[in-house]
């Protein structure tokens, strides 16, 4: 993805090595709607869910909350 390089920088700002932490595009199934992927993920830190410009972040939102009990499906 285009967005990893600022998201990398980001993270380094804060002192988080991305490279070993972070996940871009995992994976996680619901068993609902089959494979979703979560944009960035940094278990136990950050989890985002990207739009495009003029998308609705409640729904973005609404899709990241919605992401978390299926991450913990996966332990």
């Amino acid at each position: 993805s285009h967005c990893i390089p600022f998201y990398e920088e980001l993270f380094t700002a804060f002192g988080l090595d991305a490279s070993k932490a972070s996940k871009y595009e995992r994976r996680v199934k619901d068993p609902k709607e089959g494979t979703k992927r979560i944009d960035v993920f940094l278990p136990s830190k950050l989890l985002v869910e990207q739009k495009s410009p003029g998308k609705s972040l409640d729904e973005a939102q609404s899709q990241a909350l919605a992401y978390i009990p299926l991450l913990e499906l996966r332990r």
